[in-house]
């Protein structure tokens, strides 16, 4: 059974304290369902911004680290491209685009960027003069 990024921040966390923490007694600090947390660990669903940020305040995981497993368990952050030094993959492209075509954001993460569209007003191949 493979588990997300996700769930082993989780379960590094239960496994770190003193007095055992079961799923049921996590899920009701966050307030969700014991179902929701295998969900999670299965990556069946995903936590919203919400559930994340409760995730935080109650296990006191930083937040970056629980947003970048989560990022990682939706594919778009590679496993090398979320570790090492924070610096610009060498033979990169033009400044913040990689040689693959993705964008690095300021902590230094590989993301896809969106297609980028014209906006409603402006005819494809026209000239705005």
């Amino acid at each position: 059974m493979s588990t997300t990024h996700l769930w082993a921040l989780i379960q590094e966390w239960l496994d770190a304290q003193f007095f055992r923490v079961s799923q049921a007694q996590l899920a009701d600090k966050l307030g969700v369902r014991r179902s929701t947390l295998s969900q999670w660990k299965l990556g069946q669903t995903r936590p919203t911004p919400a559930n994340l940020r409760e995730l935080h305040r109650v296990t006191r995981i930083d937040y970056d680290r629980l947003l970048d497993a989560l990022v990682r368990d939706m594919g778009y952050l590679d496993e090398e491209e979320g570790e090492g030094d924070g610096n610009p993959a060498p033979n990169s492209g033009a400044e913040g685009t990689s040689a693959t075509g993705r964008v690095k954001t300021a902590r230094g993460r590989a993301v896809r960027p969106r297609a980028r569209q014209e906006p409603p007003h402006a005819q494809p191949g026209s000239d705005p003069a």
